[in-house]
């Protein structure tokens, strides 16, 4: 797999086609492989923390997860073919497991969420195998616990709506105790999405590199240290690579 490497960081060169059948290859495998999109924030904090930086560049799959990361990689002269967004790919495996009788477990946001999330996947996607479930709060002397939940449910896709750290910490402490899972992928907000708490930017917003603001708009106080300083550190660390280029 080609990869690009936009600011310190290996990104895949694939479309979303390319990462879907690569899941499914996967899955024939049978042993663990994981997928994690990378934003402005999680660049950042990839150049702010060489542990962070090893624990992603272990993942099997690091994609372009935001616009930014298209416009910068096209800006350094390396292009990246086209913007990964996890929800977008969460939902294509939602309708691969379908097709394909795959088993699948989600991790993460509230109990109340998670449970309107799963009436949402329950009837856009008949036939679902949903094999498992846990919210995302717990105390680190109950993750042995959570992973002996996840195991005792043999997903074979593991879904993980929590943020970061936790959820790429979470999978590379555990990675070798989970038995049946063949994928797992963070997926941002999308049980929060799924459940109706929260909308989708537009897609002209999208296509503008707007869908911060809009997402800023909508979890103010969660999201504006994320989204006002991470951003502004993410436009320095672009600064000085156009200018290593040039």
């Amino acid at each position: 797999m080609d990869t690009i490497n936009i600011l310190n960081c290996d990104i895949a060169k694939v479309k979303m086609t390319e990462v879907t059948a690569m899941v499914e290859d996967y899955v024939k495998v049978g042993s663990f492989h994981s997928g994690n999109g990378v934003n402005a924030d999680q660049l950042v904090k990839i150049n702010e923390s060489q542990v962070f930086k090893e624990i992603m560049q272990k993942s099997d799959i690091l994609f372009a997860d935001g616009m930014s990361l298209i416009l910068a990689s096209k800006l350094l002269g390396t292009p990246l073919p086209e913007r990964i967004g996890a929800t977008d790919l969460f939902e294509n495996l939602l309708s691969l497991s379908v097709e394909k009788g795959y088993g699948v477990f989600f991790l993460g946001t509230t109990d109340e969420i998670l449970e309107k999330s799963i009436d949402h996947y329950r009837s856009t996607y008949k036939g679902l195998k949903i094999s498992g479930f846990h919210n995302g709060y717990w105390q680190p002397h109950e993750e042995d616990s959570i992973v002996e939940k996840i195991n005792a449910c043999s997903p074979d896709l593991l879904f993980l709506g929590i943020s970061s750290p936790k959820k790429e910490e979470f999978i590379e402490q555990n990675k070798h105790k989970l038995m049946s899972v063949s994928f797992s992928l963070g997926v941002g907000g999308a049980f929060d999405i799924h459940a109706g708490e929260h909308d989708r930017a537009p897609a002209w917003m999208q296509k503008l590199f707007l869908e911060w603001f809009y997402r800023l708009l909508q979890e103010p106080k969660r999201l504006f240290w994320r989204y006002t300083v991470n951003n502004t550190k993410f436009l320095y660390l672009l600064s000085k690579g156009l200018l290593k280029v040039n």
